[in-house]
């Protein structure tokens, strides 16, 4: 995210929510053929909210 006047940021909806990541990482093969699993992953990402605190940048 960028905005003028203040320090830029980025976040990744794997790495900064973590009900997401946790669920990526035990996944195992035979998860990927349920299809539970993808609507456990849909509905996590439903769920993801991303804050941004805003520092201002030196003028």
């Amino acid at each position: 995210m960028a905005l003028r006047g203040y320090a830029p940021l980025q976040k990744s909806i794997f790495l900064d929510y973590q009900p997401l990541l946790d669920a990526a990482f035990r996944l195992r093969n035979e998860d990927l053929a349920d299809g539970k699993t993808f609507e456990r992953m849909i509905e996590l990402l439903t769920e993801v909210r991303l804050e941004f605190a805003l520092t201002r940048s030196a003028p």
